[in-house]
């Protein structure tokens, strides 16, 4: 049986985890696929203030520096949502950057929990909290479920849902697997590079070349700093 903060912990961990999809859809959807990933980049810097703090792991100085490095490359993109007229970030660059630290925060989450459980007992009670809470909030949305499934969409939902899966699982079982959560989360950060360069080439998204080329590279030299 599980103690009670344990259980507090899986509600949590169903909360962070559905707080930072929602904010995350609400970001993206106002800002371009490249800008959004290189902001998510703020995830691998809460994730290791986070692990610090719960879990206890530490840095290394070239890794501070990478940190550094990740962060600087993280405000670059920033300003460019930047409002110069009332110098402050717009909310869509704030739920971006929430998006990361509910999402960083659900990461700890999932490895305290780990640390705890069984991959496989994890899976089924952490992962069916997931659920059930993002079920909750999309209550009110449930009556579009039928629209779906009449504009033949279904088989798109089926197809994206198992490939969800699998990466979800992947994710967990490597999470599980690693000694130092917040190399893991850095790691995964590195996408950031391929989504600017396919956004650019796929989705045509070529405002500020420049600037995202650039971070994207400082990211990259943050990133092996810190592996």
């Amino acid at each position: 049986a599980f103690s009670p903060f344990t259980w507090l912990m899986i509600v949590l961990g169903g909360l962070f985890f559905a707080i930072g999809n929602i904010a995350a859809y609400k970001a993206s959807s106002k800002i371009d696929a490249a800008q959004f990933s290189l902001l998510s980049n703020f995830r691998t810097i809460a994730a290791i203030g986070l692990t610090y703090i719960f879990l206890n792991e530490f840095l290394n100085f070239k890794q501070i520096i990478g940190t550094v490095i990740l962060f600087v490359a993280t405000l670059m993109i920033a300003n460019i949502h930047f409002n110069k007229k009332t110098l402050k970030f717009t909310s869509y660059s704030l739920l971006a950057f929430l998006s990361a630290f509910f999402f960083a925060a659900g990461i700890v989450n999932e490895k305290y929990l780990l640390n705890n459980m069984s991959f496989a007992t994890y899976l089924i009670v952490g992962w069916g909290f997931q659920t059930v809470i993002m079920g909750l909030i999309a209550a009110k949305d449930h009556k579009d479920v039928s629209k779906i499934i009449r504009k033949k969409a279904l088989g798109g939902i089926i197809q994206l849902g198992i490939l969800r899966f699998i990466s979800g699982v992947a994710f967990v079982y490597a999470l599980n697997e690693t000694t130092n959560t917040s190399l893991f989360a850095s790691i995964i950060s590195y996408k950031g590079a391929l989504v600017v360069i396919g956004s650019y080439f796929i989705l045509r998204e070529r405002s500020h070349v420049l600037i995202k080329i650039i971070s994207t590279v400082l990211a990259t030299i943050g990133l092996f700093l810190l592996i």
